[in-house]
């Protein structure tokens, strides 16, 4: 059981209290209460920073997979991404967005160079073949599981011209039906307002 206390102090605390009874017909009960008031403060700040690292990890990257070397799937997604191919590419192969020699380069040991070096790719999207851009790739490994492979895209753009990021298109390209598949409404896109 979780307790929230405030002191007259104003100080709020934090307690967890647990017990059982010594045995089923027993009034005797053992049991503990514990003060985690700075455990709770502490994972509080760590959600705070993770907060503040994924918006900053949002603003300076295109988009980001997480990569599971060993079963070659694509493990997380990036909303960009899952946009521009118009599903999740969660559990789906490593090779439905990505060649041969990308997926090589993830899975050597340039994952574990630091400080990373950006590579040149291509992507190819799986629901539109025809659809490709360019950009940076730049991975790193998981320190506590090499498997996992982090993979943060950078500049990506249309290879056709007028080479437009990716921001751009996928946006507009999410608009279009995809061959085969039926559309229900289109969704509107809020455009920035310039003044």
């Amino acid at each position: 059981m979780n307790i929230r206390y405030e002191r007259s102090d104003g100080e709020i605390r934090f307690f967890q209290a647990g017990g059982r009874r010594a045995s089923p017909t027993s009034t005797i009960i053992y049991g503990y209460i514990q003060d985690v008031t700075e455990r709770k403060r502490e994972k509080a700040s760590l959600e705070h920073r993770v907060g503040i690292l994924s918006r900053v990890l949002e603003a300076t990257v295109d988009a980001t997979i997480v990569a599971d070397t060993q079963e070659d799937m694509i493990v997380e997604s990036s909303t960009l991404l899952n946009s521009w191919t118009a599903r999740t590419l969660e559990g789906m192969p490593l090779s439905t967005l990505l060649n041969a020699w990308a997926i090589g380069h993830i899975k050597s040991d340039a994952a574990f160079r630091h400080p990373p070096q950006p590579v040149t790719v291509i992507l190819q999207n799986p629901t539109r073949p025809e659809q490709l851009v360019r950009g940076e790739l730049t991975s790193f490994a998981d320190a506590d599981d090499p498997a996992l492979v982090f993979v943060a895209f950078n500049h990506l753009h249309s290879v056709d011209p007028p080479h437009l990021p990716l921001r751009h298109t996928a946006a507009y390209r999410a608009l279009e039906p995809i061959p085969g598949m039926s559309c229900g409404p289109i969704p509107v896109i809020p455009q920035p307002v310039r003044g």
